[in-house]
């Protein structure tokens, strides 16, 4: 990036930074300085979705705040947080995709809100694939965690193996993409 190579970046956190920009510059708060505030807030809204994640799956709420607050203090969300790289709002996108693909998974609710959720799990996970091209391989990861969770019986095997074999050529060919 620092020898001019930006039309290789990926787009998200350019497009993220100029909506900010343009909602903070109404203001007098000074617009670049708070732009720069924007991957803190990333990480913060990431330790908010690792809470969550962790009471969805049942966890004492007192637990899930001290896996938040390590998350934010004691792994690489630290410095990242100090910097403009696009790596916080990648984790924001796919953390806010893992809350949404357990909340789908769950199969609870209306159709509606059902909807809803797997609607946003894919904005989500079109936002991290512009943020970093490597969230990409969320997807796969997915669908054998889906694929694990479900209680359905398949055709004797056969549609299983047909959905496995989707899988690892999906796979397949976003490592390829992505080498």
């Amino acid at each position: 990036r620092l020898q001019g190579g930006f039309h290789e970046v990926d787009p998200a956190l350019s497009v993220v930074g100029s909506l900010v920009y343009r909602w903070i510059s109404g203001t007098r708060l000074g617009a670049v300085q708070t732009l720069f505030w924007l991957t803190p807030i990333c990480t913060a809204l990431t330790g908010v979705f690792v809470f969550l994640l962790g009471a969805r799956q049942g966890y004492d709420l007192p637990l899930c705040a001290y896996a938040a607050l390590a998350f934010g203090t004691a792994t690489f969300a630290w410095p990242y947080a100090k910097t403009f790289f696009r790596d916080p709002l990648a984790m924001l996108f796919v953390a806010g995709a893992l809350l949404c693909f357990e909340i789908t998974i769950a199969k609870r609710g209306a159709l509606r809100i059902q909807l809803l959720h797997w609607g946003l799990l894919i904005v989500l996970i079109a936002g991290g694939v512009l943020t970093k091209n490597i969230v990409a391989l969320v997807v796969p990861v997915f669908a054998v965690t889906a694929l694990s969770r479900s209680r359905t019986d398949f055709d004797h095997g056969q549609s299983r193996a047909k959905l496995v074999a989707g899988i690892a050529i999906f796979t397949a060919v976003c490592i390829a993409f992505l080498v």
